[in-house]
């Protein structure tokens, strides 16, 4: 689960590398910020993508301080979290592929 969690705070960071990478390929762009304009939902998904990153970060912090405290206080807490973190992942997915999502690649 920790593992799952870390890669997605390095998945923000591979974001940002590869919007500033598509700069080239795209006409017009001409740094990471063309790149996230040249889309209706380039911003949205980089804002998501900071939140997701944000709060699996807090998860992982609150997993380990729960690990070394002698009773396990904030289990039930912090997996309840964790249900309701996965579960708005879903609306936002659904949002984005039933309007039309748009990538840099054209219409999915």
């Amino acid at each position: 689960m920790q593992v799952t969690l870390i890669l997605e705070v390095l998945g923000l960071g591979l974001s940002v590398f590869v919007t500033d990478h598509l700069v080239g390929g795209i006409r017009g762009a001409m740094c990471a910020f063309g790149v996230l304009a040249s889309t209706p939902t380039g911003f949205h998904g980089l804002f998501v993508s900071v939140l997701t990153a944000m709060a699996c970060g807090l998860w992982v912090v609150l997993h380990r301080f729960d690990l070394r405290v002698e009773a396990p206080v904030l289990t039930r807490r912090k997996f309840t979290w964790l249900c309701a973190l996965g579960c708005g992942v879903f609306p936002i997915a659904r949002y984005w592929l039933h309007s039309g999502g748009v990538s840099v690649f054209g219409k999915v």
